[in-house]
């Protein structure tokens, strides 16, 4: 599976998680991108051991720049999840529905932008 065909609206909600805001915090410059620096440093919140990181990473720079597009990064976000939901690290596990990625990290945790979550009354929570 191809990252770039993969449609950006696959990744924009999961369960209300917004990636669209999970975006805004790591690229607060709005450029589109995220560098590995910025990103391993918030990917490693989500208490996953560096192995797994490390082929989230590869499997979302699928071109080899060593920088995320949103689309890229929407993909590493889903993959945190499947990883801490169990499943294996690959593309084919991007169709399975999974809760949204969790950080261990509290003040990552309690941002609002990361638990940016609707409930089914639209209230949030």
């Amino acid at each position: 599976v191809n990252v770039k065909a993969l449609p950006l609206s696959v990744f924009l909600s999961v369960r209300g998680c917004r990636y669209e805001l999970v975006m805004t915090f790591v690229d607060p410059s709005s450029s589109g991108r995220v560098g590995a620096g910025d990103a391993a440093l918030f990917l490693k919140r989500s208490g996953l051991t560096d192995l797994v990181l490390g082929k989230i990473w590869d499997l979302a720079d699928s071109d080899c720049k060593g920088l995320l597009n949103k689309q890229q990064f929407f993909v590493a976000l889903r993959l945190v999840a499947c990883a801490q939901n169990g499943l294996e690290v690959s593309l084919k596990s991007l169709n399975t529905a999974v809760p949204p990625p969790k950080f261990k990290d509290p003040t990552v945790s309690s941002h609002p932008i990361i638990l940016y979550q609707i409930s089914e009354a639209n209230v949030l929570i």
